[in-house]
């Protein structure tokens, strides 16, 4: 199979990945509505410094992919198809990284280079995230820029190339905070591995045994230090001015509460140690039923000589086993967050099949593409037929905009991750009740006035507007009030909202609130309107 057709069925199928992330699906909340709004309020507050979500500082993410989102949208006008245009961009940058990689590390590696690409390309699930408003695509990127560099210097590096390298950690920290470090600065701490071995094999390494061959690592590891201290400065232009305006709480949040604490004490996305290790099938299908690779992988010989064989596999396991290891050991987990560890696999695939003749090669990497394209439109069809409405937002974010417009005193109740503000292009924050008090606070100012709350199950049809959300139901009801609520229930946490239009509190209590009969003292009634 020839590297043009290798190269063309890469862009097929990114084409056809970003195509359906930008047209047949809308933005998914809550990530992806929430980063829009995120650009958005900052687009609204024209300060680029500060991200805000709702009219309150935003920290869990630093601010380079609003950046761009923004820059973007100055010169397209304001819309949802150049953000995830931006993302698919970024993904076809990791795929021709990836590329470069396997040009770096495997013998005839521009021969290799396609087949990385598209082992890579070829991969459901980071496919199916090409085009998300996400965060982990150009994180990616950014960490995978690094470890190319760290890869392709020649001795203890050059100063620019250390600096370069830098940079990349400084976007990445801007993109996704901290996490790059640990995708891409196990690979150049651990050069003592691999390092002389693969110069040797390059032929610019007068010694001839496997590694540690280099009589002194200082020059090195001061050219690590250097990477380290340029990205530190590259993240500091934003934390200084961020930190005059949102103080040093919203450096805590940043920094502990984002990072230290997702690592050790969240209970965010909490998954066992074993997680990554029960979804790797799921991550690197299909490549694992690929009959090929198994025949090669069992061989005693990957390709060529031995040397080269144990060079890889040192290369790789530098880059991925550590950064593998510490998220297995953080107490948050996600999937996608194993995403910059793919590459390394990519370019392990495209080793596997190097010396393997083109009639394989071509039934292979076909027939993983052919899979991947089967399991896009299968996904893509599903959205359609079961979540493309309980997913759109926009229904309910035009009927939010409107009352707004109207200056109509309306509420939100329950957390609330933004999922409203881009979609209806809202311009002011929706006051959240949590509380018991928050509520009597609200109601005391707005006799009168409208609440958004969410339904396990469909509610009643006096509701002035409804629609699916997720895995329920939100509704848009007026809400009318007498006295203040009985304050024997003390202060509890407003949860949720039954379909009998009964606060539901923490702790088993119930704020009822009658719809029909009289009022009696102390009872909030809560009222719909039909369309």
């Amino acid at each position: 199979m020839s590297r043009r057709s290798l190269w063309r069925w890469v862009f097929v199928l990114w084409s056809l990945a970003t195509l359906c992330a930008m047209f047949l699906r809308p933005v998914t909340p809550i990530d992806e509505t929430r980063y829009l709004t995120v650009a958005w309020e900052m687009r609204l507050a024209g300060d680029p410094w500060l991200p805000m979500l709702n009219g309150v500082p935003y920290s869990d993410k630093p601010p380079l992919l609003f950046w761009l989102i923004n820059a973007g949208w100055s010169v397209f006008g304001v819309n949802d198809l150049w953000p995830r245009l931006l993302t698919a961009t970024f993904g076809i940058g990791v795929v021709l990284l990836t590329a470069r990689c396997a040009v770096l590390l495997c013998p005839d590696g521009h021969n290799v280079a396609p087949v990385a690409a598209l082992a890579l390309t070829a991969t459901p699930l980071w496919l199916l995230f090409n085009g998300a408003v996400m965060f982990d695509v150009p994180l990616t990127f950014f960490s995978l820029a690094a470890v190319a560099l760290v890869i392709d210097m020649r001795g203890e590096g050059r100063r620019s190339q250390w600096v370069l390298v830098g940079l990349m950690l400084g976007l990445g920290m801007l993109t996704k905070g901290p996490t790059v470090l640990l995708h891409a600065l196990p690979l150049a701490l651990l050069a003592p591995l691999w390092k002389d071995a693969l110069e040797q094999e390059r032929r610019l390494s007068p010694t001839g045994d496997d590694g540690g061959g280099t009589a002194n690592w200082w020059p090195w590891y001061r050219g690590v230090l250097l990477a380290f201290v340029t990205g530190v400065l590259v993240l500091a232009t934003w934390l200084g001015p961020v930190l005059a305006r949102g103080g040093p709480g919203f450096i805590d949040q940043l920094v502990w509460q984002q990072t230290i604490d997702r690592m050790a004490t969240t209970t965010h996305h909490l998954r066992p140690f074993w997680f990554y290790v029960a979804l790797l099938p799921a991550l690197l299908f299909p490549w694992w039923v690929m009959p090929t690779l198994w025949q090669r992988a069992t061989k005693p010989k990957i390709y060529g000589l031995g040397r080269r064989r144990k060079t890889l596999l040192r290369v790789l396991a530098s880059w991925t086993v550590p950064a593998f290891v510490a998220f297995s050991l953080f107490r948050g987990k996600q999937l996608h967050y194993l995403f910059p560890l793919l590459p390394a696999w990519a370019v392990l695939v495209a080793a596997l099949l190097k010396d393997v003749r083109a009639g394989e090669v071509k039934k292979t990497m076909v027939g993983a593409a052919t899979v991947t394209i089967a399991v896009i439109a299968a996904a893509y069809a599903y959205i359609g037929w079961r979540m493309s409405d309980a997913y759109d937002v926009q229904p309910m974010s035009r009927m939010i905009a409107r009352l707004q417009r109207l200056q109509t005193p309306l509420a939100h109740v329950g957390r609330y991750h933004g999922q409203f503000q881009f979609a209806g292009r809202l311009r002011n924050p929706l006051p959240i009740i949590r509380t018991r008090e928050e509520w009597q606070s609200f109601v005391a100012k707005n006799p009168r006035s409208y609440m958004i709350a969410y339904f396990k199950e469909k509610t009643p049809d006096d509701a002035i507007f409804m629609q699916r959300f997720r895995s329920g139901w939100v509704a848009l009801l007026r809400v009318e009030c007498g006295a203040a609520p009985n304050a024997t229930l003390g202060t509890h946490n407003i949860i949720d909202v039954d379909r009998n239009h009964s606060v539901t509190l923490d702790r088993g209590a119930r704020w009822t609130t009658a719809r029909n009969g009289p009022r009696q003292a102390g009872i909030c009634v809560t009222k719909g309107l039909r369309r």
